[in-house]
């Protein structure tokens, strides 16, 4: 079988792709006019949550399953609202008391959610008793609001980690996590509807702990956490927040948290133990080895890499506009489409764009950097988009479907050295002229962060449209050297940048001014300070090998392909066999099957 031959289907040429599935005024040959509809291409109000048969209809509120006719699913919610006020009674949450004079009492309502596997299955129904926070007001029931939450880049970066030190990695959930949290301020609440204590109708909940919808309830927890993981002797990472060290031992042991879903890396045994301090102050769910995290399908091999898949998200994606049964497509944008911009009809309602382009800008922020250049252009016409623009948001959703299997592959068949790639687009926005921006990021050979970014300042030639990119790509570098430090992964300073643009080279290694370069913004020139320092230096790449081109503009299918290859981005199966399973990469789709 040649390698990434699936099937024995006819590859589809994408060079006869329209960018759209065909309409009949396209099938028939006859003479009737065109579609002058201002809805054309735009699915029905109906067709805005198309459902999954697979999905149940989630209840909005206590009413909702009440009047639930499905007596089995109606039990079920009715249990998990159970199980949430055992949580909070449990916990001490609140106490009630006479309703004091001059305070507000803030309302409460339950919110529903059925929680799926990685396979898409009902893994429970959930319950949450949520204070309505949005009456609060700021300096009478609470101050600070902010909490962090680790970044995906965090999370890329803890797992090339784990797969170079060889630590196995465990998926812990906090239970009833904000439950946790200490308040600060005096804060009063509603009872909550289907639990008011007989006889004690009038009274109200005075919170002794925060809960969820409380402007302050992230923060509350966040503190907690923090708190209670440095009490276990971890070091929190000045890099990131939500990572955290344990080093004393001399096992190294890693923590990251996105709210009440941690991470944990190390040795089976030292993981075993800091699971038990944890039981010991919190209610938590061991879901062992990690395979779905935050959306985020993650297999690993026998040999201890990982492969990272959003296939769950992508085809909730396509059910959701209605496009399952679309035509399937190479590349996400046409190469020309910037070229061919043009007058078009206005969309009526901008709403499905808009809701399109957000499901599409996170699967690119977390798994899929070749779609990142071609999301980033369509979320600038998220105001005004035509029907030109939604058809182009629809292709990126048939590419999505029809590479769906595609993974990113953290591996480390090299040493764990940090490197960047760095590219501009220069003057390719017809409407202002500014430049695109495209970075890269590696650990070893692993993709742990990328960037697509429209620059803020008009670039007056390309030596300048590089430079600006040069010098954002170091800023984020100076950040990773941080980050790998703080998971033991030193870097040899300095780290290389690669740039195919000659002078922009020489400009980062000259403070002579030159009439066509004087007017640079000095910020741009931090560049020069960290070479100088010893922390970058830029080397020059070949233009056919720089990777970050993919992240600058829509590429034609070779070159697509070639640099969505060193990007990791892969279709790795799994086949089991008579001997054991065994482990397949392929580079290319071709004649490919999603089915």
């Amino acid at each position: 079988m040649e390698e990434g031959e699936i099937n024995e289907r006819t590859e589809v040429n994408p060079c006869e792709d329209d960018g759209d599935e065909l309409s009949n005024s396209q099938i028939q040959t006859s003479q009737h006019r065109r579609s002058e509809r201002k809805t054309k291409g735009i699915p029905p109000e109906r067709f805005a949550f198309f459902a999954n048969p697979e999905r149940i209809k989630e209840p909005k509120g206590w009413n909702d399953v009440l009047k639930m006719e499905n007596p089995y699913e109606k039990q079920k919610w009715i249990e998990s609202t159970k199980e949430e006020m055992k949580s909070l009674q449990k916990n001490e949450t609140w106490k009630l008391v006479t309703p004091p004079s001059g305070k507000k009492i803030i309302g409460c309502r339950w919110t529903f959610k059925a929680k799926y596997d990685s396979k898409g299955n009902i893994e429970r129904y959930k319950a949450r008793l949520v204070a309505q926070g949005f009456s609060q007001k700021f300096g009478t029931d609470y101050d600070e609001t902010f909490a962090p939450v680790v970044t995906y880049t965090t999370i890329r970066t803890f797992l090339a980690a784990a797969a170079y030190k060889n630590l196995n990695v465990t998926h812990v959930d906090i239970k009833t996590a904000f439950l946790h949290g200490n308040l600060e301020d005096e804060v009063y609440m509603s009872q909550p509807e289907g639990y008011i204590e007989a006889g004690q109708e009038q009274k109200v909940c005075k919170l002794n702990k925060a809960i969820y919808g409380l402007k302050q309830a992230a923060r509350a927890w966040h503190l907690k956490i923090g708190e209670s993981l440095i009490k276990y002797g971890f070091e929190q990472s000045k890099a990131d927040p939500y990572l955290f060290k344990f080093a004393k031992n001399g096992n190294p042991m890693y923590i990251i948290v996105y709210v009440d879903d941690f991470l944990i890396s190390g040795k089976d045994e030292d993981i075993r133990k800091i699971i038990k301090e944890l039981e010991e102050e919190y209610e938590l769910k061991n879901l062992g080895e990690v395979n779905y995290y935050l959306g985020i399908n993650i297999e690993r091999t026998k040999d201890g890499n990982f492969a990272l898949n959003q296939k769950n998200k992508i085809e909730e994606i396509v059910e959701k506009f209605n496009l399952k049964e679309a035509k399937p497509t190479n590349i996400p944008m046409d190469p020309n489409y910037l070229k061919q911009e043009g007058e078009d009809d206005l969309l009526p309602n901008n709403t499905q764009y808009r809701k399109a382009v957000g499901a599409l800008l996170y699967i690119a922020t977390v798994s899929r950097p070749d779609i990142a250049v071609a999301v980033n252009i369509l979320s600038r016409r998220n105001e005004k988009p035509t029907e030109r623009d939604w058809n182009a948001v629809k292709r990126i959703i048939r590419y999505l479907k029809t590479t769906a299997k595609l993974k990113l592959i953290i591996n480390m068949d090299k040493e764990p050295i940090l490197t960047a790639f760095c590219d501009a687009d220069w003057a390719n926005d017809k409407s202002d002229r500014k430049s695109t921006s495209g970075s890269v990021f590696k650990l070893g050979n692993c993709t742990i962060q990328w960037m697509s970014k429209r620059q803020n300042c008009v670039a007056l030639s390309s030596t300048e449209a590089e430079y600006v990119s040069a010098a954002n790509t170091a800023q984020v570098v100076v950040w990773l050297i941080n980050l790998t430090k703080d998971l033991d992964l030193p870097q040899s300073l300095p780290v290389t940048i690669y740039e195919d643009n000659q002078s922009c080279i020489k400009l980062s290694q000259s403070d002579k001014h030159h009439s066509r370069t004087k007017h640079i913004d000095v910020k741009f020139h931090h560049i020069r300070h960290l070479r100088e320092t010893g922390m970058i230096e830029l080397e020059y790449c070949q233009s056919k090998e720089m990777t970050a081109d993919i992240l600058t503009k829509p590429l034609p299918r070779p070159a697509f392909e070639h640099h969505r290859t060193n990007l990791q981005l892969k279709l790795f199966l799994i086949h089991k066999t008579s001997r054991g399973v065994a482990y397949m990469c392929f580079s290319r789709i071709r004649n490919y099957d999603n089915s």
